[in-house]
């Protein structure tokens, strides 16, 4: 009995504590970040957060609603997913070059087979939309079921008031903002940080991959997309871990991000509801079958080059 707790223990100390240790990290990115971020808007506009969050919502003209907003979202972005993370890696990993490495070993079949993959996996990720926004809590947890609708909600208004664009020359920002700095930094705190360092711990890239895809979906603190969003975040670990280049998932990071940004705007023009679900479950059924094929032409590459990087 006393050695299996001493062997709980040890798992718990080796295992357990230095994996809460990384949830800290992320939490205190997150926050440190939010306030350092918030408070140099501040200094820049002469708008407190507390007036911001309330009067972002009641500006007459939603162009320049947009602009504060990306101007917000943009900083956050810089403080939360750029410049902390950098400051950590340098400081206490001294391993810059490790993370920011692009190798170059069939990079392009890499890409190409990526791509690929994220075509194939939509028609899934769909309807895995549309199951999650239909889970219902217990009626216990009905408090907690209408304060998750509500942050639903709330970010639901917040990113149509940012993609949904009224001017051409929007596109740009818009698209740096929730393409090119969400996709570059979250996958250089989430793949590059979070999943090497739980590798690193249990020695065990699914457990990496999976648990740094649940804190990726759970920090967006949208529920009813849980579940696609940490597939997505697993399906991007993987793509990160094979190819080993932090390229691969920003690329499609950015692809996904963008698409969705045309998607919503396509069927506003059109007049249209934006839906994920447009695909029939015969066509998601056979691309999911193909996206399966794929990743196993992905995961041959990956064993390919690996072998060869031994001889």
């Amino acid at each position: 009995m006393k050695s299996k707790l001493d062997s709980f223990d040890k798992h718990y100390t080796l295992k357990v504590l230095p994996t809460l240790g990384i949830v800290l990290r992320l939490c205190g990115f997150i926050l440190i970040g939010s306030f350092l971020s918030g408070l140099l808007f501040s200094l820049i506009t002469g708008i407190t957060i507390t007036d911001f969050n309330r009067m972002i919502f009641k500006m007459e003209e939603e162009t320049k609603a947009r602009f504060f907003l990306l101007s917000r979202q943009a900083l956050n972005a810089l403080f939360i997913y750029f410049i902390l993370p950098i400051l950590y890696i340098y400081v206490f990993q001294k391993d810059l070059k490790q993370i920011f490495l692009v190798r170059t070993e069939r990079l392009g079949s890499f890409i190409l087979l990526s791509l690929l993959i994220f075509i194939t996996a939509l028609p899934f990720l769909s309807q895995l939309i549309e199951f999650n926004q239909q889970i219902q809590l217990p009626e216990s947890l009905s408090n907690l079921q209408a304060v998750l609708l509500r942050l639903e909600q709330e970010a639901q208004q917040i990113t149509n008031l940012i993609v949904l664009y009224d001017n051409w020359y929007e596109i740009i920002p818009i698209l740096f903002v929730v393409a090119v700095l969400a996709g570059f930094g979250e996958e250089l705190l989430f793949r590059g940080i979070i999943q090497n360092e739980i590798h690193r711990i249990y020695k065990n890239p699914h457990i990496a991959i999976w648990l740094s895809a649940a804190l990726f979906s759970f920090i967006h603190f949208q529920f009813q997309g849980f579940l696609p969003r940490m597939v997505l975040g697993g399906l991007l670990g993987y793509l990160y871990y094979w190819s080993g280049s932090l390229l691969i998932p920003i690329v499609i990071h950015f692809v996904n991000n963008a698409l969705t940004f045309t998607l919503i705007n396509y069927a506003r023009y059109k007049g249209e509801a934006f839906t994920n679900t447009n695909t029939s479950l015969g066509f998601t059924i056979i691309s999911t079958i193909v996206c399966m094929i794929l990743l196993i032409a992905c995961y041959r590459l990956f064993s390919k080059v690996k072998a060869m990087s031994f001889h």
